[in-house]
Formats: structure tokens, C-alpha cells, sequence
């Protein structure tokens, strides 16, 4: 296999991976940007994802921060590359944003990731970030492929998870003495699977990030937990007073929101940064 590998492509990413499927079958997984020499015309299937959405931070201890989303999934299959080199393109994760200290104007949304893509063949947009968090209310959770929970309004324990396999967010809720305060939207996602190559058997990646704890009534850590993050990558939640989970690299996982603290002056949680992309090449099937 490595030798008719080696007969066949040239590559010059500084990070990658050559699997074997089996029966004559291989997939080379690209986790970095870079160049895709083909030395001869060859028939192969491509699948890139996205770079995943940044969570948001919440801007004081009675509002959670939103999850960012996992980024978008796209497959091109039965493609002939010519004897040529290819420019690949591994979509970085979006930064999750710091809390806001008591300060809306410090607030601010998300970063969105950036678009795999492997030369003009397949492309797979990165995941939007959680929209910022504002004085009486959390944004909304981002979207992309994905989508991310959003951030809980005066109620300790968060269950906004994260989007999976291509599904939407869930929505925050509020304590029964928070009516007046607004709770962003669930992040969509893109409606269908995020399943490498959009096969069952296929690794699941871009799961959106859920959202952040609210202080609230909640006295304890441990009782102020944050959501948990979409399977295939999704970064958790924070939890009471800590930082929203990162998204996992080369998953395209998006960052979970900041979670809400006892103290509004200094010590929310911070958004975490949205996962790397990937591109996947395999032999036609």
C-alpha cells in the first residue's frame, strides 16, 4: 500500500495521516494546510469540514455564554485528479471570546471559523461563533454545521447542549425570578449528517459547543455545571465561574460558552476556541 501510496501522491502539509481501509482501500487524513501533488491521473472521493465556531463569554454571573458551532461538512466523490498540485486548505477554529467584567461594551461574539476546502474540488464553510452576551439576556448559540447551545438567564445548571450530526442547538433556560431577561436562540445546524464522506459508518465530527452555566441561585460549583458539548467534537459548557471547553482539532468542534460566577467584577469564564477542520482523501469507491 505505502509504496503504491508514494508512487501516487507527493505531499507537502506538515501534518497528516495515511490510513488503510482494507481490501486495497486507503484515505489519507490532512490536518494541516499546505499541497497535494497528484503524480498521475487518479479517481478519489474528498471530504473537507470546517474550522468550528468560538463560544462567547457572559457578561456577568446571572447570564451563561453561548456555544459556538461546529463547523460545516462538505464531499465530493468519484473526482479525477490530473498529474498536478492541489492547494489544501484546513480551516482554523474560531476564538471564543472573554467575558464581559460587568461591562457590555467589553462584550463581543464569537469568532467564526474558517472553510476547509482541497483546491476548487470541495470546500465546507467554518462554523459560526456564539453571538455576544448582552446586559439582560445571552446570545445566540452559532451556526454552521452544528448547531451551539446557548447560554442560561439566572438558573445555575445549564442543559443548552450542543448540536450532533448536523442538528441544531438546544435553548438555554431561566430561573422563575429572571422573566425579564432574554434567552438567545439555539444555533442551527446544517440538517444533515457530519458523518465523514455522509456515510453511517463514517467518523462524526463539527459537534456545536454547548452552553455556559448561570450563577443564579446556585451557591456551589457543583451545582452550576455547564452543557454538554455536541458528539463529534463539541466543547462543554463552563461550569460555574471556569472557561468554556475548547473544540476538538481536525473535528471541527465548536467552543462551549463561558460560564457565569459569583463574582461580576473579574471572574466569569471566557469562551472557548472553536476545533481545526480537516480534509480527507481517499481512493474512489
Amino acid at each position: 500500500m505505502y509504496a503504491t501510496w508514494a508512487e501516487l501522491f507527493t505531499i507537502t502539509t506538515s501534518s497528516y495521516n495515511v490510513i488503510s481501509d482494507g481490501s486495497g482501500n486507503w484515505r489519507v487524513e490532512l490536518y494541516s494546510s499546505g499541497t497535494f501533488k497528484a503524480n498521475t491521473s487518479v479517481a478519489v472521493d474528498l471530504h473537507a469540514v470546517g474550522g468550528g465556531g468560538g463560544g462567547a463569554g457572559p457578561i456577568n454571573q446571572n447570564y451563561g455564554g453561548s456555544g459556538g458551532a461546529g463547523g460545516k461538512t462538505a464531499t465530493k466523490k468519484a473526482q479525477t485528479l490530473s498529474a498536478t498540485s492541489y492547494t489544501v486548505t484546513v480551516g482554523t477554529g474560531g476564538a471564543g471570546s472573554v467575558n464581559g467584567n460587568a461591562s457590555e461594551s467589553r462584550c463581543v461574539a464569537g469568532g467564526n471559523g474558517t472553510a476547509s476546502s482541497f483546491g476548487s474540488l470541495v470546500s465546507a464553510a467554518g462554523g459560526g461563533g456564539a453571538a455576544k452576551s448582552f446586559k439582560w439576556g445571552s446570545g445566540a448559540g452559532g451556526s454552521g454545521g452544528s448547531g451551539g447551545g446557548s447560554g442560561n438567564c439566572g438558573q445555575g445548571q445549564c442543559t443548552a447542549t450542543g448540536g450532533t450530526n448536523g442538528g441544531n442547538g438546544t435553548q438555554g433556560s431561566k430561573g422563575s425570578s429572571y422573566s425579564f431577561a432574554t434567552l438567545g436562540a439555539a444555533g442551527t445546524g446544517q440538517g444533515t449528517t457530519t458523518r465523514d464522506f455522509g456515510e453511517t459508518g463514517g467518523t462524526l465530527r463539527a459537534g456545536g459547543g454547548g452552553g455556559g452555566c448561570a450563577y443564579g441561585s446556585k451557591k456551589t460549583s457543583s451545582s452550576s455545571t455547564g452543557a454538554a458539548g455536541g458528539s463529534g467534537g463539541g466543547g462543554a459548557g463552563g461550569q460555574w465561574g471556569t472557561n468554556g471547553t475548547v473544540g476538538t482539532a481536525n473535528y471541527g468542534g465548536g467552543g462551549g460558552g463561558g460560564g457565569g460566577s459569583s463574582n461580576e467584577a473579574d471572574k466569569e469564564g471566557s469562551g472557548g476556541n472553536g476545533g481545526t477542520g480537516i480534509v480527507i482523501v481517499r481512493n474512489k469507491r
